[in-house]
């Protein structure tokens, strides 16, 4: 019930501890946000808003890497054109989340695959696309703080 505090959330994506990542509507924008509900003491915890997340541009469709090192969600934020929703992600450091980077397909509803080597999403002709990100994300690994 602490999670599904409303009838629009949805989207959920699980990592490998259970903690559940998940879409819902800010309660002053309106615009969807990105929220984490941590699982610790075999129950899941009050959601928090992913830091990233701001409810000012709309965040969605989230898709968790199980250890939690990253997360690829689709979004309307900067660059992306205007009516549409691109790919980002952003890696978690030390600190928190890093900022989100554009990984430059449009697209939603992205699913990574077993070996995190591919991400897979719906386009704007509703056809599914495979996106391959494994040394994309090993680059951009190195280069993290």
């Amino acid at each position: 019930d602490i999670v599904n505090a409303s009838t629009a959330t949805y989207s959920p994506a699980v990592a490998a501890d259970g903690s559940v990542y998940f879409t819902h509507p800010d309660p002053q924008t309106h615009h969807t946000r990105l929220y984490v509900s941590h699982f610790a003491a075999r129950r899941f915890q009050r959601p928090q808003p992913m830091p990233f997340s701001d409810g000012v541009a709309a965040d969605y469709d989230a898709a968790v890497a199980p250890d939690q090192s990253f997360i690829v969600f689709s979004s309307n934020r900067p660059p992306t054109p205007p009516n549409d929703s691109d790919l980002f992600v952003a890696f978690a450091t030390a600190a928190g989340w890093g900022q989100p980077i554009r990984l430059g397909p449009s697209g939603i509803e992205a699913r990574l695959d077993p070996d995190l080597s591919t991400l897979y999403f719906t386009a704007a002709d509703h056809r599914i696309y495979r996106l391959p990100i494994a040394r994309w994300l090993a680059q951009h690994a190195e280069k993290k703080p």
